[in-house]
């Protein structure tokens, strides 16, 4: 009983062993050892399945163990990018929005949800986003083993990386937003008109800041513009939807039914395109 305790435990940790240990093989670059990391790969997404459902059939589910599982993904993914960035397969500016994404997530946002007493375990879309970053990280492995065979070059699979990596960023950040919105709204029924629209203000905003954040991201990188330059425009956009965001909810008592004169509880086209 004792080691089916801290089976699920042990299986989460050892992703991050597991990451570590494909870190150093990639940086060999040689046909054994990039299998090797490719089947490492598989093993831990095989750790990731079996270490909740352990839990779950031992009913040894813990807070700490959500804490471990989501933590010990961004270990693994974590070795595993920098790899790719070492083999310049990865863009710095992808690199820094994941580690400011999973930073963001162990440094504020699940402690925050400690202090509410929110679930901090991984919700779906963070799930979803795992799932990917397992399917792209394969795939790459797949064509780095396919160009060291010799079948396509070298170039092919650093376009086609950029690509995929550019969409596995794009979701991550994108599923952050699952994870900020518990903490600052209260559940719908709980909410009165004011609020109502308040929570509506919120998710556009949000929505439009993630829209910019990662079409500029992709913009960056299609078209290699300076690193510095790409920095500056993404705080820019960040400052702008503060503003925008801090500026609607000023002027939300404007947002009424003329006739009626009724608060609207949605954010209807017109207000929408304008």
């Amino acid at each position: 009983m004792g080691l089916n305790r801290h089976l699920p435990n042990i299986l989460s940790f050892s992703r991050i062993a597991i990451g570590l240990i494909i870190f150093l093989l990639l940086k060999e670059a040689t046909l054994f050892s990039t299998t090797i990391a490719m089947v490492l790969l598989i093993v831990g997404l095989l750790t990731d399945y079996y270490d909740g459902k352990l839990a779950r059939k031992n009913k040894t589910v813990t807070l700490f163990g959500k804490w471990v599982d989501p933590f010990s993904d961004f270990a693994l993914f974590f070795f595993i990018y920098l790899s790719f960035y070492t083999l310049e397969l990865m863009p710095l500016v992808l690199f820094i929005l994941f580690l400011a994404r999973e930073l963001s997530m162990y440094l504020v946002i699940r402690p925050l949800s400690m202090v509410k007493n929110l679930d901090p375990g991984a919700k779906m879309p963070g799930k979803i986003k795992t799932a990917l970053q397992i399917t792209g990280s394969l795939l790459i492995l797949a064509m780095l083993i396919t160009n060291q065979l010799g079948f396509i070059p070298y170039n092919l699979v650093d376009s086609i990386s950029k690509y995929i990596l550019t969409l596995l960023v794009r979701v991550s950040v994108v599923s952050l937003f699952w994870y900020i919105k518990p903490l600052i709204l209260k559940p719908q029924a709980e909410l009165g008109k004011e609020e109502q629209l308040t929570k509506i203000i919120f998710n556009l905003v949000i929505s439009f800041f993630l829209f910019h954040l990662l079409s500029g991201s992709m913009i960056a990188l299609v078209f290699d513009i300076d690193f510095h330059l790409t920095a500056i425009f993404l705080l820019s956009v960040i400052l702008y939807h503060i503003f925008l965001l801090w500026g609607l909810n000023q002027l939300k008592d404007a947002f009424f039914n003329e006739e009626t004169k009724a608060t609207l509880t949605r954010v209807n086209l017109p207000i929408l395109l304008s």
